[in-house]
């Protein structure tokens, strides 16, 4: 099973970020990341993410362990390439190339490790059922117009709730526009 994560549009280009995916590449994930850790190269923190957003999704859709995975594949492809200008004498001009990436990482779990996709629609279908016992109950106690009355003061809460939230922001962005 492989277990997918991208960084497009990385503002780095993709020679510099490939030194660094050429040394992690075919690590365990520990490996991997003790030797992101230790480098000096600008590219290695977005590398570094990246690892952790793969791994998280292995955590959170196959239910695998930071232990289990190693790196299948991982390489860099080149982005868009924004073109700049640079005087020079004599008033020429000089081209400037910012180049940047898009890095693809591939997971796998490591041999005699049985992965086992989460069914995410049975859940789904719990909580849909849980929520349904719970109006029931709520109707039988208080009768319909009282789980009314009760559903609709949550939901004034939680309005008010998202109003004081904002005040912070509001002081400094007090637009029309936002």
């Amino acid at each position: 099973m492989e277990i997918k994560a991208q960084l497009r549009f990385l503002r780095l280009p993709p020679r510099k970020v490939r030194a660094i995916l050429n040394v992690i590449r075919g690590l365990s994930i520990e490996e991997a990341e003790a030797q992101l850790l230790l480098f000096q190269k600008r590219a290695a923190r977005p590398v570094l993410k990246l690892l952790y957003s793969a791994i998280s999704n292995a955590k959170n859709t196959f239910s695998l362990r930071k232990e289990d995975l190693q790196i299948k594949r991982i390489e860099a492809q080149e982005g868009p390439t924004l073109h700049r200008w640079f005087p020079r004498a004599f008033g020429r001009a000089a081209p400037i190339r910012k180049r940047s990436s898009h890095l693809l990482v591939i997971l796998e779990s490591k041999k005699g490790i049985s992965v086992v996709k989460k069914n995410e629609s049975s859940e789904l279908k719990k909580q849909e059922e849980n929520l349904k016992e719970e109006n029931a109950e709520g109707i039988k106690e208080k009768g319909v117009q009282g789980a009314q009355k009760e559903d609709k003061a949550k939901i004034i809460k939680k309005e008010s709730r998202s109003k004081k939230d904002k005040g912070f922001t509001k002081k400094f962005f007090s637009r029309k526009a936002i």
